[in-house]
């Protein structure tokens, strides 16, 4: 469970990073030469253990990950910069995603789990008011061990 609310938000950031780079959204029509060219399988090594993920990658090589470099293998912490992008605006608005996904249909939301991340407590109340909106147990847990020693996390 950890491994997929880990691997999940890493990759969708920098599936997001792609997208900022090549200046086009995925399966949509572009007039430059640099195209999206796949995926390329990385594992790396974290203090929860080994986390698979798919590094994307464009035709002309010009796009560098600035979460995870190229031939990096450790990766100490993942949270942070996962949080720092989503601070620093490199992934759409929480906004304008909830905007699109009423305008695609969306009527109304009852219960929404989330991670507590600046700005979308918010942006979910602006678009859906009646919405119970829940903090996930998973980052609660993982954000209390910090105050857990090392030895006793195993346990």
């Amino acid at each position: 469970m950890i491994y997929y609310c880990k691997r999940k938000p890493l990759q969708a950031a920098l599936d997001g990073a792609l997208t900022t780079h090549l200046s086009y959204e995925r399966y949509a029509k572009s007039s430059t030469p640099n195209n999206r060219k796949g995926y390329i399988s990385k594992t790396l090594h974290s203090s929860q253990g080994p986390l698979t993920i798919q590094s994307p990658r464009d035709i002309l090589g010009s796009f560098e990950l600035q979460i995870i470099k190229k031939h990096q293998t450790r990766f100490q912490e993942l949270d942070n910069p996962i949080i720092a992008l989503y601070a620093k605006g490199l992934t759409t608005c929480w906004l304008s995603i909830l905007t699109e996904l009423k305008n695609r249909g969306l009527q109304d939301i009852l219960i929404i789990c989330i991670n507590n991340l600046k700005g979308f407590k918010e942006a979910i109340e602006a678009v859906y008011p009646q919405t119970k909106i829940q903090l996930c147990m998973v980052h609660m847990i993982h954000n209390s061990l910090k105050y857990v020693g090392y030895k006793d996390r195993k346990s």
